[in-house]
């Protein structure tokens, strides 16, 4: 640097310019310090001798690192980048990403809406490449909502990375807190650098920590990873310099609250005043939320924009365009049959429906309820009501991480694009199915839910072009709703984990609704619900639901605020708020207010089960592998522990959690220094009122004093 003092006024690039640099210097700082390559050198050398062998070592080193160059993209169109994928000729969103690609100047921030089963991601890619071709770009970060998502496209893009550039490395990294234990990307990681093997898809170890991940060419993760980059912790500007100069891929951006939509406006700020380019994926997109991003990349006439859907909206040097595309398909109806809250009644029309061939699926708002829809089918089958060959699958975030990764495969494997599909099968899931996860039925039955969240589930139904059943050859989704009026009906029971308002004017929306046209009715339902102002003689039960709400979006949003970087364009300095940084460690005893929460929710904390015999611990049911637990584990004991882990939030249970230590042996050890241990006893554990089980069809049961959560 010259030395200059900077200008009075600085400007959005002169603050992201800072956040660059001390980006740079915190890894340069971490590059190094390799001991092995920057030996002690005697005070005797010289400086005119030292600065050679520092700069052949510090070649070594960033070799050491394998902190390559730019990622050697392409201007090759869809039809040769995607050869072998399957499309055969490019889809319309892909032919106007074409279009858009040869006439952006980059950055930009591209938003796609399009239905479900459109091909986003792969436009997305399309787009990343033409990036790193005409703008030097050095690769992508893919952020998606779940774990299960980020897992499921690991997949995608080494598959993507390995066809599209055959012969060339490249390093890929899984980037969230379950990838110690996905098991495909433990396959990638590489433990030495070896530089003369320069072909291949492969994680290189210096990148595994998190904090060094998005450093890496290409990752896949949650989206948090990103969003901690806004946050006031430590390692914030690192995060944001493994960002800069990628393509930036947000899946599902719709899909959030006010707090992490907060968030995600502010991280989409700063890259845009980093030169970013990003692009934003979602199937149900509110105009409202559409402005608010593009305005926050330095957008000034989001206003006017009235382009019907399906779109590609463009923001380039504060203009913004939008494009329209043609769907796909052509309008695909599909059947609404109503139910009341009876598991048992569900299930066994479900099990009339496939009896004679065909995969469904069912989507429950809570792990209880989906465990009780499962045990309703395994009753089913056990009466033979069901095929003995029925495939029955139970999916949730309460299963062990090992358990629920074999899961995840087995459901890709059944019900993917290419997937071996069976001749009859029912899939029951939570929220966990409805977003990102490339599968596909017949027929689905589901809890109501906020009408973006009903139009993402009915993604899932006739996804892929594949011969039906001749009984599902339309469409069909069985909605359980609560019996009542919209305005007054009780929805504890049946979607009580989402805001009153939101189902009261989802329930409105869809009152009377026989069918639901895709790709036509997604964007006039998703503006009702969310846009439109309410009738006025809705004004009692609405109206409080609705001020309820309001009120808990401006507290959101003012917490968003109070812990995050200020905007690039902040007149005074945007890093002053940093005398008390946020911690990003994963210790669940530390004080909310100084935790960098993306996303709020229940406290929550990490378990490990373990079983116990006689007195002795063991990491398996058979209990034929003992455990000391209180010795430091070795590598294979300690990738045992965490695919017996599990995350779980329910109150009163996680705070007698919270005051209990870890096993002492497991304090010295980062990746379970901050893990519960429950001791199950023929798979059963009890602790102060709760009583938890395992079972391995259903994974862990809490009841509270003898009654199911």
């Amino acid at each position: 640097m010259s030395g200059r003092p900077l200008p009075a006024k600085q400007s959005a690039g002169d603050h992201a310019f800072i956040v660059l640099l001390a980006g740079l210097t915190a890894v340069a700082d971490w590059i190094g310090s390799m001991a092995e390559v920057f030996a002690y050198e005697f005070p005797s050398l010289t400086l005119e001798d030292y600065a050679p062998l520092a700069a052949s070592r510090a070649s070594e080193a960033l070799e050491r690192a394998a902190m390559g160059g730019p990622f050697p993209g392409s201007v090759r169109g869809f039809g040769e980048l995607f050869a072998g994928f399957g499309f055969g000729e490019p889809w319309p969103l892909h032919e106007a990403a074409e279009r858009i690609c040869r006439v952006t100047d980059w950055p930009a921030l591209i938003i796609i809406e399009a239905a479900m089963g459109e091909g986003k991601t792969e436009a997305a890619l399309l787009i990343a490449e033409q990036a790193a071709s005409r703008n030097g770009h050095s690769g992508f970060f893919v952020g998606l909502p779940t774990q299960a998502t980020a897992n499921q496209m690991l997949s995608r893009v080494e598959q993507f990375l390995t066809r599209a550039h055959p012969g060339v490395r490249a390093n890929l990294h899984l980037t969230h807190g379950g990838a110690a234990v996905a098991e495909q990307y433990a396959q990638l990681i590489r433990g030495v650098y070896d530089p003369d093997d320069t072909s291949g898809i492969r994680a290189e170890r210096w990148f595994v920590d998190k904090k060094r991940a998005l450093l890496a060419s290409h990752a896949v993760g949650t989206i948090d990873q990103a969003l901690l980059g806004v946050l006031r912790t430590p390692h914030g500007f690192v995060r944001l310099f493994g960002l800069a100069g990628k393509t930036v891929i947000l899946d599902e951006v719709h899909a959030y609250d006010t707090y992490t939509s907060t968030l995600l406006e502010r991280l989409v700020a700063w890259l845009g005043a980093m030169g970013v380019t990003l692009v934003l994926l979602s199937a149900t997109l509110p105009s409202d939320r559409r402005r608010r991003l593009l305005n926050a990349f330095g957008g000034t006439s989001a206003a006017q924009l009235n382009v019907a859907y399906p779109r590609l909206s463009i923001c380039m040097g504060g203009k913004i365009e939008e494009h329209a595309f043609t769907s796909l398909r052509a309008s695909l109806v599909v059947d609404i049959e109503r139910r009341a809250d009876d598991a048992d009644a569900i299930a066994g029309l479900l099990t009339t429906r496939v009896r004679l061939g065909g995969c469904g699926g069912w989507i429950c708002n809570t792990i209880a309820r989906a465990q009780s829809a499962y045990r309703a089918l395994q009753a089913l089958k056990a009466a033979g009501e069901l095929p003995g060959d029925t495939v029955l699958l139970l999916l949730h975030s309460r299963f062990l991480h090992g358990d629920r990764a074999k899961r995840e495969a087995e459901l890709e494997r059944l019900l993917g694009r290419r997937g071996e599909r069976p001749q009859r099968a029912i899939i029951v899931g939570t929220q966990v199915l409805e977003q990102s996860l490339d599968v596909d039925f017949d027929i689905l039955a589901t809890d109501v839910a906020p009408i973006d969240l009903v139009l993402q589930r009915i993604g899932r139904l006739h996804r892929h072009d594949r011969p039906r059943p001749v009984h599902l050859t339309r469409p069909q989704l069985v909605l359980t709703v609560p019996d009542g009026g919209p305005l007054d009906v009780s929805l504890r029971d049946v979607a009580s984990v989402y805001e009153e308002v939101v189902m009261r004017r989802t329930l409105l929306a869809l009152e009377g609704r026989a069918q639901i046209n895709l790709p036509d009715d997604i964007e006039p339902l998703v503006e009702e619900v969310y846009t439109r102002p309410d009738p006025p003689e809705h004004n009692s039960a609405l109206a409080r639901a609705r001020e309820k709400y309001e009120q808990q979006m401006r507290e959101q949003e003012l917490s968003a605020r109070s812990r995050t970087l200020k905007p690039p364009n902040f007149p005074d300095d945007p890093f002053g708020d940093f005398g008390v940084p946020l911690r990003d460690d994963d210790d669940p005893t530390l004080a909310e207010d100084l935790r960098a929460v993306t996303r709020l929710g229940d406290p929550s904390i990490e378990i490990v089960c373990l079983h116990i015999r006689n007195g002795r611990t063991y990491l398996n049911r058979e209990c034929t592998k003992e455990l000391d637990p209180a010795c430091v584990p070795d590598r294979g004991q300690i990738a045992a522990l965490l695919g017996n882990g599990t995350r779980i939030s329910t109150r009163g249970l996680v705070q007698e959690l919270f005051r209990q230590g870890p096993p002492e042996g497991w304090t010295r050890t980062a990746l379970l220094r901050h893990r519960r241990v429950i001791m199950l006893e023929h798979g059963v554990a009890r602790l102060a009122r709760f009583r938890l089980e395992l079972d391995d069809e259903i994974g862990l049961v809490i009841e509270r004093e003898g009654e199911r959560e």
